[in-house]
């Protein structure tokens, strides 16, 4: 189990079961204004009513329906960083709705045609959202205007992202830090580093690095009880 499982699997039962508490509770509340008959409601406003009950806690305790395990590497080439790649593991629940959905052939992979389709469908509006992927070079922000090499694979049931982010920073002989952290803004999406060991790295070779993968607390979610990751990569060219 990874780094975060835990807290995570314990607080998502804990918000669906304040879901559930709250929408009775308003279902009641709808209910006995119904059978009152100094404060009838008509038919047709009660549907509606009844939907925003339903939908209200979602909003006040907000959880992620979708869960993304993630992997970072590390592209270096000829002394300087030229990149990450990342994978995104999709959860077994969202991967069969890909799948379903732009899986045309159901043959159990994506073909080229089936990828551009997923990417125009289901991926390419997080270009308003950063990709859900925020860097900061020595503490100064790197935007992330586009991806490229997008592709989908099905492994074990489910779906994998793979993209690469081009942001090339230079080696030097003192030590430079980067930190990528992965989040949805809304916690719609649930971003976690995968496993203990999220980190990979390409031709390193004529690199000195440190890597560490924390919780930051400078972004909390749910009122404080949710932190993303972030992943810390100081290095330096070897002299």
């Amino acid at each position: 189990m990874g780094m975060a499982a835990y807290p995570r699997t314990l607080f998502f039962i804990k918000s669906i079961i304040l879901d559930f508490l709250f929408s009775i509770i308003i279902l009641k509340k709808i209910v006995n204004n119904i059978m009152n008959r100094k404060n009838r409601i008509k038919r047709a406003h009660v549907i509606p009513t009844m939907c925003i009950s339903l939908i209200a806690p979602c909003f006040l305790f907000a959880h992620p329906h979708v869960f993304i395990d993630y992997t970072v590497n590390f592209v270096f080439e000829q002394n300087e960083l030229v990149g990450i790649k990342t994978q995104w593991i999709f959860d077994e629940m969202y991967s069969s709705m890909l799948i379903q959905d732009y899986d045309v052939d159901k043959d159990g992979r994506f073909s080229n045609r089936e990828i551009i389709t997923t990417k125009q469908d289901a991926f390419s509006n997080l270009e308003n959202y950063n990709y859900f992927v925020y860097i900061t070079i020595n503490n100064k922000c790197f935007e992330v205007k586009s991806v490229e090499n997008f592709s989908v694979d099905v492994y074990d049931n489910k779906v994998i992202y793979s993209f690469f982010i081009s942001c090339v920073v230079p080696a030097t002989l003192s030590y430079k830090k980067i930190e990528i952290c992965m989040y949805d803004e809304t916690y719609y999406v649930d971003l976690l580093p995968l496993g203990d060991d999220p980190v990979r790295f390409t031709n390193e070779g004529s690199i000195d690095y440190e890597v560490k993968v924390y919780e930051d607390t400078k972004e909390s979610r749910d009122y404080g009880e949710i932190y993303p990751y972030s992943i810390r990569l100081t290095f330096r060219r070897i002299e």
